[in-house]
């Protein structure tokens, strides 16, 4: 079976079958033959017959790094090693946040190349989330529309910190003047997935799918959004690190159940969620940051933009 394009935690069962096999005087036949009374006989590991008495094709296969499919299987494999399943995963509880980090980096790589051919679409903070989940390349990634529209917030939410701190340098008289009371008025660089976003909602409605800012431009946009984050988020991983890392371990330990054939799509889906809680954790160190700034979470651009623009939309807007 070829390996998804995602990324897949380490396989670490070869290093505990050896380690078993160089501490007992067990040949992989009778290792074979201990796993086989733990399980029920539809699954037995057959047992090698040839010249070659002493080897088993299973116990070599897994070996040379294949799991073993099926879950009753992994368990006995587990438990003839003397380990928990998720060390079969994650041999440290720091793999478990490099591996999330892994997933953050491929899910930006991921939407930044994502084409939808010549569907004309206007894509907004609504939509796009829906767009990208629900293409046959990622119907599988589960949780990952929330993901995307959490992102799209927090960007947003960390540059009202730098408007804020902007305007205030500005007041004072800190700043050159070119500035001007600008940002008052418009967005200012670098620029968010939001505010282009809010440009395509506003040449948009019930009537027309028109847009500024084309398809590809929107996904590559959103892709620099989890770019922006990333220095912010690798900061709060690493402030406790020894405290982050048991963390991220622990609740892989709590989410991977052992019970589906396919486990790398469960620890892809269940790093999504972990990233979730992360960028959940970090959208309220900002939103912290801003209420010292004298800004609510109501007052963010994020949270007043979007309702300005339903007051004033034909549809939903009340009309007088």
């Amino acid at each position: 079976m070829p390996k998804p394009k995602y990324p897949i935690p380490n396989n670490n069962f070869p290093r505990f079958i050896n380690e078993y096999l160089r501490g007992h005087s067990d040949s992989q036949n009778d290792m074979a033959r201990k796993m086989n009374q733990m399980i029920p006989k539809e699954f037995a590991i057959p047992i090698d017959t040839s010249e070659m008495k002493s080897g088993n094709s299973n116990i070599f296969s897994w070996r040379r790094g294949n799991r073993p499919k099926e879950p009753i299987i992994r368990e006995a494999l587990c438990k003839i090693c003397v380990i928990d399943y998720i060390e079969s995963l994650f041999l440290i509880p720091a793999n478990a946040t490099e591996y999330l980090m892994k997933v953050y980096n491929y899910i930006a790589d991921f939407i930044k190349t994502f084409d939808i051919g010549d569907k004309n679409i206007s894509l907004n903070m609504y939509n796009i989330g829906f767009v990208i989940s629900s293409n046959n390349r990622s119907k599988n990634y589960l949780n990952l529309d929330y993901l995307i529209s959490l992102i799209i917030r927090t960007e947003e939410d960390r540059k009202d910190i730098f408007n804020k701190i902007t305007l205030n340098r500005l007041i004072e008289g800190k700043i050159d003047e070119s500035h001007s009371y600008e940002i008052l008025t418009r967005p200012q660089p670098p620029y968010t997935f939001f505010e282009y976003s809010d440009t395509n909602l506003h040449m948009t409605n019930e009537k027309n799918n028109l847009y500024l800012f084309p398809p590809n431009f929107m996904f590559d946009l959103l892709s620099k959004s989890f770019e922006n984050l990333r220095p912010d988020l690798e900061f709060l991983l690493n402030e406790d690190r020894s405290k982050v890392n048991n963390y991220n371990y622990n609740y892989f330990r709590m989410y991977l159940f052992n019970d589906t054939t396919d486990e790398n799509i469960l620890c892809f889906n269940t790093a999504i969620n972990l990233l979730i809680e992360w960028v959940g954790k970090l959208d309220e160190f900002y939103l912290n940051e801003l209420a010292k700034l004298g800004i609510s979470e109501d007052e963010t651009f994020y949270k007043s933009s979007s309702k300005v623009m339903l007051e004033n939309n034909d549809l939903f807007g009340k009309r007088k």
